[in-house]
């Protein structure tokens, strides 16, 4: 039976029980649901996986090895969306052809900014992207966060043909973290990066608000988004 259906996409994350919050787990079923709902016709069907390698670069390149159908999208267990999230995005990248399309998300602690980059010539790294036209449905970016990511098949190949094996796409580059140098990757090889603020994704807070967060000058401290990125 399963042989005869088409295969879209793949949705998947890392982590498993029982480290995954609640509301991530409603957040997902409910998704799961909007899915088959509105995303599939008969016949057709999405794939769903996850990865618990605890190793974020290898349970990302563990992922797109299992990805099936023509897209893959990843979102980590720190996260909560609505549930047509994958939907509007699979929309969005069908309707302008893109590659790479994030949902805008933010940090979890103060101020808060956008998870988004762009590339800065001068200082030869990616540097915070604060504001943006939240008008328009989807704008280019050079890296971001990949906690809420879509990714079409043809931007996989590009970015596989230009790593020399045994490296794959999200291995880590220098001290850069795998998803800095999943983007990096994707300049080099030409890949554009869009992102959208349509769907709505949040990230969860992973620890306690405490007054040390109001302190000023806190951000430019103990934070790196406001400063280059070397990739």
């Amino acid at each position: 039976m399963l042989d005869r259906l088409r295969c879209l996409g793949s949705c998947v994350y890392m982590g498993g029980v029982p480290s995954v919050p609640e509301p991530f787990c409603w957040a997902w079923g409910q998704m799961i649901q909007f899915n088959s709902e509105f995303l599939t016709q008969p016949g057709e069907l999405i794939h769903y996986t996850r990865s618990t390698f605890s190793l974020h670069s290898s349970a990302r390149n563990f992922l797109l090895n299992e990805m099936r159908g023509d897209w893959i999208w990843f979102t980590d267990t720190d996260h909560t969306f609505s549930p047509d999230v994958v939907f509007m995005m699979v929309k969005l990248q069908q309707q302008y052809r893109l590659p790479v399309l994030t949902a805008v998300y933010r940090h979890r602690a103060l101020p808060h900014h956008p998870m988004l980059w762009v590339w800065n010539e001068q200082e030869q790294g990616f540097i915070s992207l604060i504001e943006f036209d939240e008008t328009v449905p989807c704008f280019q970016v050079d890296a971001a966060g990949a906690g809420c990511l879509l990714i079409h098949r043809e931007a996989i190949e590009r970015v596989q043909a230009i790593c020399e094996p045994p490296e794959e796409p999200f291995d880590h580059i220098s001290k850069l973290g795998e998803d800095f140098s999943w983007f990096t990757r994707c300049r080099k090889a030409g890949v554009p990066v869009y992102a959208t603020s349509i769907p709505e994704t949040y990230h969860l807070m992973s620890r306690a608000v405490d007054e040390s967060m109001y302190v000023p000058g806190w951000w430019e401290s103990e934070q790196v988004e406001t400063k280059a990125v070397k990739g």
